[in-house]
């Protein structure tokens, strides 16, 4: 994507199919994360589209440094990212995994925007699905980009700035 620097949707998807061929190859979870800015609509409304944009760069920037180099970062469409977690999962007793991913996300984009006048006073709503291994095999991609804009309308739409996890035929919302 040539305006934030991450993945364009279409390498994305790609690379999304490929990593589920190789989680099932080496029986390995898999976790996706669907983040999407908070009220991002009123920064373009009030501030322009140039504002908007930096808002972009400045929210790629931050996830990119909180996932690691094997983890994969796209633009999914508008204010919308999405990041697949390699070999990450969710262990409810550990609290771990994909969990801390997205909270790290969510922490970072609230300090970075924290104190500042509205509508530049920005969080993010996460959705995070995570397929298990082997009891979530069977899934597909578009049942898990499915169940992570599920845990991410769920995020959205009971308080924003928050992060939602769902496992197939398990979901349990997190907050934050």
């Amino acid at each position: 994507d040539r305006l934030t620097g991450v993945h364009n949707r279409e390498y994305f998807m790609k690379r999304f199919f490929q990593e589920i061929e190789r989680a099932n190859r080496y029986q390995l979870p898999l976790s996706l994360l669907m983040v999407d800015i908070d009220n991002f609509k009123a920064v373009n409304d009030t501030l322009g589209h140039p504002q908007g944009d930096a808002v972009l760069k400045i929210v790629a920037k931050l996830i990119k440094k909180s996932v690691r180099p094997i983890d994969l970062v796209g633009r999914y469409g508008g204010e919308e990212v999405i990041i697949l977690l390699p070999e990450t999962g969710y262990d409810e007793a550990r609290v771990a995994g994909a969990l801390v991913v997205a909270e790290r996300i969510r922490e970072a984009v609230d300090e970075e925007f924290r104190g500042l006048q509205k509508p530049l006073n920005l969080t993010v709503s996460v959705g995070v699905a995570c397929r298990r291994f082997p009891e979530d095999r069977a899934m597909e991609h578009r049942d898990l980009l499915r169940l992570a804009d599920e845990q991410l309308y769920q995020a959205k739409t009971t308080g924003k700035n928050k992060v939602c996890v769902g496992v197939p035929e398990q979901s349990s919302g997190v907050t934050s």
